[in-house]
């Protein structure tokens, strides 16, 4: 229950229902909103009631981006062995690992570092 003179906004973001309510001390709101089976409610907080819901739609929209990136995160369906890299190796590469052999790159040694020389002016 809200006591008297406590103000109160309920809304409805992204097809979620929202409540804020202004919370005993100056500047808190406490917010409250659920998505599929799962609540949600914390405190906010901001001067304006105005604010606090921009700030609660803020929190849903990243609770959403999260769901949905979860939820593709579990449908990508990955072959057993397959390379979970999300850079494919090269058609050489795949071929050789796929004939069992190893594929040796032609690389020239580097020639060895010498100190720098002090040149006097």
């Amino acid at each position: 229950m809200t006591g008297p003179g406590r103000a109160q906004q309920s809304g409805t973001h992204r097809s979620i229902h929202f409540l804020i309510t202004e919370d005993e001390t100056a500047g808190a709101w406490r917010y409250s909103f659920s998505i599929g089976n799962r609540n949600f409610a914390g405190k906010i907080q901001a001067v304006l009631g105005l604010l606090a819901a921009r700030r609660v739609k803020m929190k849903i929209d990243r609770v959403l981006r999260l769901d949905a990136l979860m939820k593709a995160h579990a449908d990508a369906v990955v072959e057993p062995g397959a390379d979970r890299s999300p850079i494919a190796p090269s058609p050489a590469v795949r071929r050789a690992s796929a004939s069992g052999e190893r594929l040796e790159k032609d690389v020239e040694p580097r020639p060895p570092l010498s100190p720098p020389t002090d040149h006097e002016d």
